[in-house]
């Protein structure tokens, strides 16, 4: 068994107990790419580089509205950490997770916080939230596809808005 695998069939035994109260081999296929999903999305919050590694497949493609090409697993890892950098902040909800198969939907929250400083000095904590739908091809353990849904303007525009401000959180 490769180490890879491995590591995600433990953190499946150990998450599983917490998400679905049984051990991984009890779970269904869709109980345990839901749980994959899930491993992954924790992991972009917690910038956790090496377990979203172990989790997506080196031929991970995610498909994007206005991408003239799907983003290779390279260029969705270099973008989650340039977005992590530039908001330190940015959490993602699952408010809604729903799986077929191999595929799991996801309906997630994205939400940034930041601080506002006044030309008064009267500091504020503000936070912007957009949503977004995402669903995921899960194959051998690991995510090898995503199709994302999201309003990129509104997002784009609420962005906008921060160029005020002068610190995160």
């Amino acid at each position: 068994m490769t180490r890879v695998k491995m590591i995600v069939l433990i953190g499946l035994a150990a998450l599983g107990a917490v998400y679905a109260g049984t051990r991984p081999e009890e779970m269904t296929r869709e109980e345990q790419s839901k749980l994959i999903v899930r491993v992954a999305i924790q992991a972009i919050n917690e910038g956790d580089w090496q377990t979203l590694s172990e989790v997506y497949s080196p031929r991970f493609v995610q498909h994007r509205p206005g991408n003239l090409k799907p983003a290779t697993w390279k260029e969705f890892e270099l973008g989650c950490r340039i977005a992590r950098q530039a908001m330190p902040t940015v959490h993602l909800e699952i408010e809604d997770i729903i799986a077929e198969g191999n595929k799991v939907a996801v309906r997630c929250k994205t939400t940034v916080t930041y601080i506002e400083e006044s030309f008064s000095g009267r500091t504020t904590r503000k936070k912007i939230e957009f949503a977004e739908m995402d669903l995921f091809r899960i194959e051998g353990g690991r995510i090898v596809e995503e199709w994302s849904e999201a309003d990129m303007e509104d997002w784009k525009t609420k962005l906008r808005k921060l160029k005020y401000v002068t610190k995160w959180k």
